[in-house]
This record gives structure tokens, C-alpha cells and sequence, in this order.
């Protein structure tokens, strides 16, 4: 059947019945995957079962979108419980507009992603997350954390393909840079910072300078980093780091890359390089450096409230050279296939 206009199917029909490819979807059938549910389901039926009578509407890559949403959303439930609690013990120690606020964030992190809107491009068997309740706390909140860092990799992972274009003998090698643990995350977070930011601004004036002054950073073209946290299992003390990616033509020197840092940090001269794995197909090394997201949600739930109250309106994930641009605001939801027909699913947590 040719569609010569399109077709656009909303699912949400009050006791009708709609049809797709044959297969008659109405209030009692069943359109889900692991503790998501459609706002048609009134029945349940298993996931073997469910994927033989609907696979039609539900495709096992979109099950997969939805058991990552449905992870996430655990961990806020379990999150917002241990807030709870923790609220309640500290009340007393707080002030009534410091409680009002704490009492905001719980119900913005307890109601972000209860629902979810996709729609299907059936034509193309793809799936679209369009809509979302979100509290845009990406520190707190792992479905917000996840979105952020798949928009953030699809922004740079289409810069990265240019420059391979432009740039094909360039290689790609993979920098960390710490910092002395420490008690205190603000403190150590703004040390490593401000440090990152002192080296970068060394490398500018290195290149611009006319003694031409070494220093490792301007053999990378290009670079995007990202900040991460983590919490010692001896003392508890913060760790925080930086992952970057440096695109070069010539290796980096990691005893020189050492020597500088240390310089800069004036207590650490730990840092690291090692070059991507496949240079010709970058984007599985890449996506490393876009981890941040998820480590902020293995931080225990006091480390990550912590966190959030240091490091909230921070930037963390930046870029220099070949990956600068222009950087449109992230969105939550994925882009939508004008003129393409579609079903429109919506989804609740439950």
C-alpha cells in the first residue's frame, strides 16, 4: 500500500479499536515492557507473549528503550524513599524554607518520567521518544542523566564524523586528569576545575606566544571532556576526575602530560593516556567519556544529594578546537520524522 499522505494513528482512543497491520489493539490488549504500561492496558500477559501477538506495535530494540527508562525510574523510587527518610531525620536541623525546598525536589524527582510519549514510525521501524515529564535534575535523577547524555553524544558524535571526514589520519586518544581526594566536594570539584581551565589557558597562550612554548595540549586539534565524581571506598573521601578526548596527530607524552599537571595542580601529577582501541570507528571509545551520567547514579544516595547540591548549574562537559561549535540547549526528547506516519504511544510507570 503506497501512503500518498501521512497517516498519523493516536493510540489514546476511549474503547475504540485501531488497527495495525492486522492487529487490532484496544483497551484490554497489551502494549508494554518490563514495569512499563501503556495507558491502554487493563490486562497482563508475559513478555514472550506479548512480543508474539504485538510485535507489530512493540519491537524488542524499544522494549530495550523502555527497561532502561524502567531502570532508571527503580533507582529514583528507591531514591526518593531514602530523601524521604532523610528529610525527616534532618527537619529538625533545617530551616522552613530549606524543608519546602527539599520537599519540592522529592516530588520533581518522584514524578519525572511517570510518563512517556513515543511515537512509532512504523515505515521505518524506528522509535521516537517525543514527550516526558522531566525535573532536568541530572545529577539526582538517572532518566534525566541518561537523556542529557544521549543528546550530548549525538551533538558530538555527528562533530566527530566531520572532523574524520576533514581529518582521516587524525587519531583519537583518551586523557584523565585527578585531583587529591578530599572531605569536601565543592572544594575539590572547583580545585579541579579551576585547574583544567589554568592548563587550557596555558595551552592558548603557548600557541600564541612567540617562543613558541611546548606544552602537550596543543598537539590535540580538538578535545571535549567531561567531569566526574566518585567516592573512596577507604575513606570516603571525593575523587574527582576528568575524562577528555584528544584528537592528534602526534601521540601525546604521558611523563611530559605528568609534569605539566602537577605544575598546574601543585598536588597531583596523576593523569593518563591511552589511545582508542579502533581508530578507524571511534564511537565505542567515545561513548566513555559521556559516562559521567551514569556515575553520578553509582554514587550512594547521601553522596549523590550531595552532589547535586555542589555541582547544580555546573558545567560539565566542555570542548576546545575541532569540537567547538554551536551548541543548541539539550533536549530531553528525541528529533521527529516530519511527514512520516506514525503511531503515538503513551506510556505510564506503574
Amino acid at each position: 500500500m503506497i501512503l500518498e499522505t501521512p497517516i498519523h494513528h493516536n493510540l489514546l482512543i476511549n474503547g475504540d479499536k485501531t488497527s495495525t497491520y492486522g492487529y487490532n489493539v484496544s483497551t484490554q490488549n497489551l502494549v508494554q515492557a518490563p514495569r512499563w504500561e501503556s495507558r491502554l492496558v487493563t490486562k497482563t500477559l508475559d513478555l514472550e507473549e506479548f512480543e508474539n501477538t504485538a510485535s507489530d506495535i512493540a519491537k524488542p530494540d524499544h522494549n530495550e528503550q523502555l527497561k532502561q527508562f524502567s531502570d532508571a525510574k527503580a533507582r529514583s523510587i528507591d531514591y526518593v524513599s531514602w530523601m524521604r527518610l532523610y528529610l525527616e531525620e534532618q527537619k529538625a536541623d533545617f530551616s522552613t524554607q530549606e524543608v519546602a525546598d527539599y520537599q519540592r525536589l522529592i516530588a520533581e524527582v518522584d514524578n519525572c518520567g511517570s510518563w512517556l510519549k513515543f511515537k512509532n514510525y512504523y515505515t521505518l521501524d524506528t522509535y521516537r521518544l517525543t514527550g516526558m515529564i522531566s525535573c532536568q535534575h541530572t545529577i539526582l535523577c538517572p532518566a534525566c542523566a541518561l537523556r542529557r547524555a544521549a543528546a550530548k553524544m549525538r551533538d558530538y558524535q555527528v562533530r566527530l564524523e566531520c572532523i574524520k571526514k576533514e581529518h582521516p589520519e587524525i587519531k583519537a586518544y583518551f586523557i584523565t586528569f585527578t585531583v587529591k581526594d578530599g572531605s569536601n566536594l565543592e572544594e575539590r570539584f572547583q580545585h579541579l576545575q579551576d585547574s583544567i581551565r589554568k592548563y587550557h589557558a596555558k595551552r592558548t597562550h603557548a600557541k600564541s606566544c612567540k617562543k613558541h612554548l611546548k606544552v602537550e595540549a596543543n598537539k590535540a586539534l580538538g578535545a571535549v571532556w567531561s567531569y566526574q565524581v566518585k567516592v573512596g571506598d577507604g575513606l570516603g573521601l571525593y575523587h574527582p576526575h576528568c575524562h577528555a578526548i584528544w584528537l592528534c596527530h602526534d601521540e601525546p607524552d604521558l611523563a611530559q602530560l605528568k609534569k605539566e599537571w602537577g605544575n598546574i595542580t601543585g598536588d597531583s601529577h596523576m593523569c593518563d593516556v591511552v589511545p582508542f582501541y579502533d581508530q578507524v570507528n571511534l564511537v565505542n571509545d567515545f561513548l566513555r567519556v559521556f559516562r559521567y551520567a551514569n556515575k553520578f547514579m553509582e554514587l550512594p544516595f547521601e553522596a549523590s544529594l550531595k552532589a547535586h547540591q555542589a555541582l547544580k548549574g555546573r558545567r560539565l562537559i566542555a570542548s576546545f578546537g575541532l569540537f567547538r561549535g554551536d551548541v543548541s540547549p539539550v533536549p530531553l526528547k528525541d528529533e521527529t520524522l516530519n511527514d512520516l506516519p506514525y503511531y503515538e504511544l503513551f506510556y505510564r510507570f506503574g
